[in-house]
């Protein structure tokens, strides 16, 4: 799954819906087969695919982020470009990211006639027989479209596109795009590394390096120094632990702000002072040794107090074996 930015284009008039989601090639699915139905949320967006066609559209990937930078990012690349529907800019009805289109948006006009459209419509449960009608409509249908026919829709529109010579954005709309993202971080910059005034990216650092990927990623998020980024698991451990000690140097041994030391006079006649009174544990060892006494009169008086002769036998055994 891919999480990020991206935007719908009618390559006839460079117009977009910019849309975000935590699984972008599966919204991009929703956004096609409510606008083949004819059901599609944006009514701007819904009047130019059924103007100019599906294949007018392209779904791009403007910018991957994380799940929490979802629609922050969004509301970037809204700010940015502006696609506005109402300004007829582009096919988004709402400017605020995640914020869905609601009644308040609609026009006064556009309420009288949803008004008048309800006027004298029965409310309530479906009836039974449009119930049975609406099941009968929708039995045997598939839910969504299999891989393959997914894949053959997707192969006809960019073999119709090669052929109109429309596989590839325009010099004015690349322009656009540059525009748009000057100034913002590139996703893929966060895997690039410069040492020595030479920048690759990790992956290629690794390579040349020989150093695992996920060291050098790991080494470069706590700041380690560049003369250090590639050293080798040896070395590396030791550096480890030069930093840990600088890092403990001038702390207290223990927990912050607790002494160390022997016990004070004061503190060994406060420890005395409350454990007088309560009874000594078991394991003292005066009281292990009256247990251990006390065990051996009892065994005396039982006559067990020597292995016999089977007992005998299996340590001498276990001793030769030795």
């Amino acid at each position: 799954m891919v999480c990020g930015v991206y935007e719908i284009r009618n390559i006839k008039n460079d117009w977009v819906y910019i849309g975000s989601s935590n699984n972008i090639h599966s919204r991009w699915d929703q956004h096609r087969s409510g606008l083949e139905k004819g059901e599609h949320h944006s009514t701007t967006l819904q009047r130019a695919w059924n103007k100019y066609g599906s294949d007018s559209f392209e779904f791009e990937i403007l910018e991957i982020c994380s799940l929490a930078d979802q629609f922050k990012a969004e509301q970037e690349w809204l700010d940015d470009v502006k696609p506005w529907a109402a300004e007829h800019k582009g096919y988004n009805e709402v400017k605020i990211a995640g914020k869905p289109p609601c009644p308040s948006t609609f026009s006064d006009e556009l309420k009288y006639k949803m008004g008048v459209s309800f006027r004298g419509k029965p409310r309530g449960p479906m009836p039974e027989e449009q119930r049975q009608k609406v099941g009968d409509s929708k039995r045997d249908v598939p839910l969504k479209m299999t891989d393959e026919e997914i894949r053959a829709r997707n192969s006809k529109t960019w073999e119709t596109r090669r052929e109109l010579g429309k596989d590839k954005h325009s010099e004015q709309t690349k322009q656009k795009i540059s525009e748009a993202k000057k100034g913002k971080p590139n996703h893929k910059g966060r895997l690039m590394y410069t040492y020595n005034g030479e920048t690759l990216s990790m992956i290629e650092w690794s390579e040349r390096t020989g150093v695992k990927l996920s060291k050098i990623r790991g080494r470069v998020k706590v700041d380690w120094p560049e003369d250090k980024v590639f050293l080798n698991d040896q070395d590396a451990s030791v550096y480890k632990g030069e930093r840990i000690a600088k890092g403990k140097k001038g702390k207290p041994n223990g927990l912050k702000g607790v002494k160390v030391g022997p016990r004070s006079e004061e503190a060994k006649a406060n420890m005395s002072a409350a454990k007088k009174g309560k009874p000594l544990p078991w394991y003292t060892p005066e009281r292990m040794q009256e247990a251990l006494q006390k065990s051996w009169t009892t065994r005396r008086a039982n006559g067990t107090d020597k292995h016999t002769e089977a007992t005998k036998a299996k340590i001498s055994l276990t001793k030769r074996s030795k």
